[in-house]
């Protein structure tokens, strides 16, 4: 035991925690997590369909890794963002396709994990309209002879 105290006499510290007196004390602040931008963007494609196209940009100084991202509202399920981790100044995208008549707002809820704060959620809405209808093809023009 007599080695132990010596060892904590030495060294500044105590078997509390506490520190020896005079010894610096430091406190730790929580910090917020840095503000993403999730934007979504819905295109009409020829097949009739909508291509929803998903970003998430990261314009903090802290590196971002995605965890999930799930969609609700008027269409649900899971979009997979690509690269899984981005550094300040870059983004990450994602698509997904859903039926041209689907109508009203969808959001997209993106899960991260932010360098040393921990996990955080963002979230990005697009409207539809639910006028997305198939193109009709247009014809090739054909040679007369």
């Amino acid at each position: 035991m007599r080695r132990l105290v010596v060892f904590f006499a030495l060294t500044g510290m105590s078997l509390f925690g506490l520190g020896m007196p005079g010894s610096a004390q430091t406190s730790t602040t929580e910090a917020t997590p840095p503000q993403l931008v999730v934007t979504g963007k819905a295109t009409c494609l020829a097949s009739g369909s909508y291509q929803l196209t998903w970003s998430l940009a990261n314009s903090s100084t802290t590196t971002v890794e995605f965890m999930g991202a799930e969609m609700s509202g008027a269409s649900t399920g899971p979009v997979e963002l690509a690269p899984s981790v981005i550094h300040q100044g870059q983004s990450m995208f994602g698509q997904v396709t859903v039926p041209g008549s689907t109508k009203g707002t969808v959001t997209l809820k993106v899960s991260t994990l932010v360098g040393n704060i921990g996990s955080a959620d963002y979230s990005g809405a697009v409207t539809l309209a639910g006028d997305c209808a198939t193109q009709p093809a247009q014809a090739s023009p054909g040679f007369t002879g």
